[in-house]
């Protein structure tokens, strides 16, 4: 996988939770880890990156307001940003078409932000790396999990 603390694309990196490691911390970077399951639905998801990342309380709900808040982030600064979403087929499952917006706003962010110069020191100046893991669970434990059920 591609160093997750340099700015470089790609910036959504969709893997197999049999084949991720979680990467350690590099100084003054946040690492914010969120659940697909609690994020079926865009207000939910919406939710939870209020929450985690501090949006401020004028957020307005809709994907202009996220791609602002999150190309901002006021509330949490750091040098760098790495966000990994467990169970990530749940991530606006009850809203599907909602999913291809979301990614293009993580993308964008992740453009805007390798690319940010004349920053605060809070975020290091410039060029701050920010990156999304969409971790999947592995075949087999979609497969162990089905035949539980059947079970009974």
């Amino acid at each position: 996988m591609t160093d997750l603390w340099s700015t470089g694309a790609p910036y959504v990196r969709r893997v197999s939770s049999d084949s991720f490691i979680e990467p350690s911390v590099e100084n003054n970077c946040l690492m914010i880890r969120l659940d697909g399951r609690a994020m079926r639905t865009l207000e939910a998801l919406f939710r939870a990156y209020v929450r985690e990342f501090r949006f401020p309380e004028y957020f307005g709900w809709n994907w202009a307001a996220f791609d602002e808040c999150i190309t901002t982030l006021e509330g949490r600064p750091a040098h760098g940003y790495l966000t990994i979403i467990d169970h990530a087929d749940d991530v606006l499952a009850d809203e599907l078409k909602e999913l291809e917006p979301f990614e293009e706003a993580l993308t964008h962010a992740g453009r805007t932000w390798a690319h940010a110069f004349a920053l605060p020191d809070d975020f290091g100046g410039g060029e701050v790396p920010f990156h999304t893991i969409m971790v999947r669970e592995s075949k087999a434990m979609t497969c162990r999990r089905s035949c539980d059920k059947a079970r009974g």
